[in-house]
Protein backbone atom coordinates (compact mmCIF):
# COMPACT_ATOMS: atom_id res chain seq x y z
CA UNK A 1 0.00 0.00 0.00
CA UNK A 2 2.55 2.34 1.14
CA UNK A 3 4.77 1.70 -2.48
CA UNK A 4 1.84 2.08 -4.45
CA UNK A 5 0.93 5.71 -2.77
CA UNK A 6 4.91 6.58 -2.71
CA UNK A 7 4.69 5.82 -6.56
CA UNK A 8 1.33 7.93 -7.16
CA UNK A 9 3.17 11.11 -5.45
CA UNK A 10 5.92 10.27 -7.30
CA UNK A 11 3.61 10.23 -10.69
CA UNK A 12 2.05 13.46 -9.93
CA UNK A 13 5.50 15.29 -9.13
CA UNK A 14 6.59 14.11 -12.79
CA UNK A 15 3.24 15.29 -14.29
CA UNK A 16 3.51 18.97 -12.49
CA UNK A 17 7.38 19.19 -12.95
CA UNK A 18 7.17 18.57 -16.89
CA UNK A 19 4.01 20.49 -17.52
CA UNK A 20 5.66 23.84 -15.77
CA UNK A 21 8.75 22.12 -17.54
CA UNK A 22 9.11 25.81 -19.78
CA UNK A 23 10.17 29.42 -19.60
CA UNK A 24 8.47 32.64 -21.02
CA UNK A 25 10.03 35.42 -22.10
CA UNK A 26 8.65 38.83 -24.80
CA UNK A 27 11.00 38.75 -27.90
CA UNK A 28 11.34 42.31 -28.92
CA UNK A 29 13.82 44.66 -28.48
CA UNK A 30 11.96 47.78 -27.63
CA UNK A 31 10.74 46.85 -23.92
CA UNK A 32 13.54 45.63 -22.69
CA UNK A 33 15.83 47.91 -20.31
CA UNK A 34 13.39 49.86 -19.50
CA UNK A 35 11.90 51.14 -22.72
CA UNK A 36 15.80 52.31 -23.81
CA UNK A 37 15.86 49.38 -26.46
CA UNK A 38 18.18 47.54 -28.69
CA UNK A 39 17.87 48.35 -32.06
CA UNK A 40 18.24 46.22 -35.37
CA UNK A 41 20.82 48.53 -37.67
CA UNK A 42 22.27 48.75 -41.29
CA UNK A 43 25.69 47.63 -41.66
CA UNK A 44 28.11 47.42 -44.19
CA UNK A 45 26.34 45.85 -47.93
CA UNK A 46 23.27 45.76 -46.14
CA UNK A 47 21.30 47.58 -48.24
CA UNK A 48 20.79 50.58 -45.81
CA UNK A 49 22.40 53.59 -44.77
CA UNK A 50 25.23 52.04 -42.13
CA UNK A 51 24.48 52.72 -38.48
CA UNK A 52 20.36 54.02 -39.17
CA UNK A 53 17.74 51.27 -38.19
CA UNK A 54 16.40 48.40 -40.58
CA UNK A 55 13.09 49.18 -41.69
CA UNK A 56 11.88 45.84 -43.58
CA UNK A 57 12.66 42.52 -44.56
CA UNK A 58 14.52 40.84 -42.22
CA UNK A 59 13.56 38.25 -40.18
CA UNK A 60 14.41 37.48 -36.61
CA UNK A 61 15.25 33.96 -34.19
CA UNK A 62 15.80 33.83 -30.37
CA UNK A 63 18.93 31.72 -29.57
CA UNK A 64 18.59 30.10 -26.36
CA UNK A 65 21.14 28.11 -23.91
CA UNK A 66 20.26 26.66 -20.42
CA UNK A 67 22.72 28.44 -18.74
CA UNK A 68 25.28 30.45 -19.20
CA UNK A 69 27.40 30.38 -22.09
CA UNK A 70 29.44 33.12 -24.48
CA UNK A 71 27.87 31.54 -27.64
CA UNK A 72 24.03 30.74 -27.52
CA UNK A 73 23.58 30.68 -30.75
CA UNK A 74 25.94 28.53 -31.50
CA UNK A 75 24.31 25.46 -29.26
CA UNK A 76 21.49 25.07 -31.82
CA UNK A 77 18.46 25.52 -29.83
CA UNK A 78 16.06 28.42 -31.12
CA UNK A 79 12.99 29.53 -30.35
CA UNK A 80 10.10 30.67 -33.01
CA UNK A 81 10.70 33.02 -35.33
CA UNK A 82 8.93 35.90 -36.95
CA UNK A 83 9.31 38.47 -39.78
CA UNK A 84 10.91 41.71 -38.25
CA UNK A 85 10.45 45.74 -38.23
CA UNK A 86 8.86 46.83 -41.12
CA UNK A 87 7.07 49.69 -39.71
CA UNK A 88 6.28 47.94 -36.29
CA UNK A 89 3.35 49.41 -34.12
CA UNK A 90 4.44 50.29 -30.62
CA UNK A 91 1.65 50.74 -28.24
CA UNK A 92 3.76 52.47 -25.84
CA UNK A 93 4.20 54.91 -28.05
CA UNK A 94 0.74 55.96 -29.26
CA UNK A 95 1.13 53.30 -31.74
CA UNK A 96 3.89 55.05 -34.17
CA UNK A 97 6.24 52.78 -35.51
CA UNK A 98 9.66 53.26 -35.08
CA UNK A 99 12.84 51.64 -37.33
CA UNK A 100 14.76 49.47 -35.70
CA UNK A 101 12.46 47.77 -33.40
CA UNK A 102 9.66 45.37 -32.97
CA UNK A 103 7.42 43.91 -30.81
CA UNK A 104 7.77 40.06 -30.98
CA UNK A 105 5.47 36.84 -29.72
CA UNK A 106 6.16 35.72 -26.32
CA UNK A 107 7.96 33.00 -26.65
CA UNK A 108 8.26 29.60 -24.92
CA UNK A 109 11.58 27.70 -24.24
CA UNK A 110 10.97 24.07 -23.62
CA UNK A 111 12.74 22.75 -20.84
CA UNK A 112 13.20 25.45 -18.81
CA UNK A 113 12.71 25.09 -15.52
CA UNK A 114 15.03 27.51 -13.42
CA UNK A 115 18.33 29.41 -13.09
CA UNK A 116 20.11 31.16 -15.50
CA UNK A 117 19.57 31.44 -19.38
CA UNK A 118 21.77 32.83 -22.17
CA UNK A 119 20.10 34.42 -24.91
CA UNK A 120 21.60 35.72 -28.44
CA UNK A 121 19.08 37.48 -31.17
CA UNK A 122 19.78 36.80 -34.84
CA UNK A 123 18.77 38.87 -37.79
CA UNK A 124 18.88 37.81 -41.62
CA UNK A 125 17.60 38.72 -45.05
CA UNK A 126 16.79 35.18 -46.12
CA UNK A 127 14.83 31.93 -45.13
CA UNK A 128 17.19 30.95 -42.11
CA UNK A 129 20.14 32.66 -40.54
CA UNK A 130 23.03 30.33 -42.06
CA UNK A 131 21.86 30.73 -45.51
CA UNK A 132 21.46 34.40 -45.77
CA UNK A 133 23.84 36.87 -47.56
CA UNK A 134 22.92 39.29 -45.05
CA UNK A 135 22.76 38.43 -41.41
CA UNK A 136 23.69 39.59 -37.55
CA UNK A 137 23.34 38.50 -34.22
CA UNK A 138 23.60 40.47 -30.67
CA UNK A 139 25.77 39.48 -28.61
CA UNK A 140 25.30 36.88 -26.04
CA UNK A 141 23.50 37.90 -22.73
CA UNK A 142 23.00 36.18 -19.63
CA UNK A 143 19.35 36.39 -17.96
CA UNK A 144 19.40 35.46 -13.85
CA UNK A 145 16.01 33.54 -14.86
CA UNK A 146 12.66 33.79 -16.89
CA UNK A 147 9.34 33.47 -15.95
CA UNK A 148 7.81 29.58 -15.54
CA UNK A 149 4.34 28.21 -15.20
CA UNK A 150 1.62 31.32 -15.18
CA UNK A 151 4.22 34.02 -14.32
CA UNK A 152 4.16 37.23 -16.38
CA UNK A 153 7.06 36.61 -18.91
CA UNK A 154 9.80 39.26 -19.10
CA UNK A 155 11.40 41.00 -21.41
CA UNK A 156 15.07 40.57 -22.77
CA UNK A 157 16.86 43.14 -20.39
CA UNK A 158 20.86 43.46 -21.02
CA UNK A 159 20.59 42.67 -24.99
CA UNK A 160 22.40 45.55 -26.88
CA UNK A 161 21.26 45.96 -30.09
CA UNK A 162 23.76 45.11 -33.33
CA UNK A 163 24.36 45.51 -37.05
CA UNK A 164 23.32 43.41 -39.94
CA UNK A 165 25.90 43.32 -42.49
CA UNK A 166 26.83 41.45 -45.57
CA UNK A 167 28.73 38.08 -45.25
CA UNK A 168 31.36 36.84 -47.78
CA UNK A 169 31.12 33.77 -49.70
CA UNK A 170 33.59 31.33 -48.75
CA UNK A 171 35.16 31.97 -51.83
CA UNK A 172 35.84 35.64 -51.10
CA UNK A 173 38.07 33.94 -48.75
CA UNK A 174 39.75 31.30 -50.62
CA UNK A 175 41.09 33.94 -53.52
CA UNK A 176 42.08 36.20 -50.66
CA UNK A 177 44.49 33.35 -49.49
CA UNK A 178 45.63 32.31 -52.73
CA UNK A 179 46.61 36.05 -53.36
CA UNK A 180 48.00 36.40 -49.90
CA UNK A 181 50.16 33.33 -50.66
CA UNK A 182 51.27 34.52 -54.18
CA UNK A 183 52.67 37.51 -52.69
CA UNK A 184 54.64 35.68 -50.26
CA UNK A 185 56.06 33.32 -52.74
CA UNK A 186 57.06 36.43 -54.91
CA UNK A 187 58.72 38.03 -51.94
CA UNK A 188 60.69 35.02 -50.86
CA UNK A 189 61.68 34.51 -54.12
CA UNK A 190 62.97 38.67 -54.35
Amino acid sequence: MKRALVATILGIVASVTSTFGQGQVHFDNYANNSYAGAPVLYGIGSGGTIGSPVVGGYNSQLAYFLGTTSDAAGNGAVSASFTLLASPVLPNLGGTGLPGMTQGPTVTIPNYVSGAITFEWLSFNGADYAGSTVRGHSAAFTLPSIATGTAQPGYLDGMAGFSVSLVPEPSTFALAGLGAAAMLIVRRRK
